[in-house]
């Protein structure tokens, strides 16, 4: 699991001068300055947040880090599975949504202290939700531009999934991981229908 975070980290992303100079970027890296007086909470918010990655622990008390590689379903969820409680949510309030990201970044010329970057705007969103609303991201172990406006753009389309589910399922969805993709085909409740991770 830790190799397949690595992997993504590593691949080949384009930047805005790649067209001109065939030059691409690792998709994310980390860098920065720890100091001893940080909170190790923090430090490791920091680091996931800058390679778009969370921990994961699993039934058996495992923990990885789970990447955000888009991911195809696994299994697939059907009325006759379901054998408890469901819990389904179509819809975020708008308090939880966003349609503007501002980003602070590290900058390497300036010893490594904090910079503003260019906020990403989505003006079909904020037409869509009536109102501007901003979603911060900070950045303290990422020291590219580029890779900044990548991490926020991905963490802004994250904050617009708005359905979820969660229920209980007999024996046949043994082994599935927490962080699996799974489907649901319902004829029951079709509005379950979809992808959910």
């Amino acid at each position: 699991k830790v190799a397949e975070a690595a992997n993504r980290c590593d691949e080949a992303a384009a930047t805005r001068n790649t067209e001109s100079t065939g030059e691409f970027e690792k998709r994310y890296e980390i860098h920065g300055i720890i100091g001893t007086d940080q909170k190790s909470a923090d430090v490791l918010d920091g680091l996931l947040t800058a390679s778009r990655a969370t921990l994961i622990q699993g039934y058996d008390g495992r923990v990885w880090p789970s990447h955000d590689t888009p991911k195809q379903p696994v299994f697939t969820i059907r009325d006759d599975m379901i054998i408890g409680d469901v819990s389904f949510r179509g819809w975020k309030a708008l308090g939880d949504l966003a349609n503007r990201t501002t980003m602070e970044f590290v900058a390497p010329a300036r010893k490594y202290q904090m910079s503003e970057g260019p906020p990403l705007i989505r003006a079909d969103l904020q037409l869509e939700d009536g109102q501007e609303l901003s979603l911060n991201v900070n950045l303290p172990y990422t020291a590219s531009p580029s890779m900044a406006q990548r991490i926020a753009k991905a963490d802004l389309l994250d904050v617009r999934v708005e359905a979820s589910w969660s229920g209980v399922i007999d024996l046949r969805g043994l082994g599935l991981r927490e962080d699996d993709c799974i489907e649901i085909v319902s004829d029951i409740c079709p509005h379950w229908n979809g992808l959910y991770l």
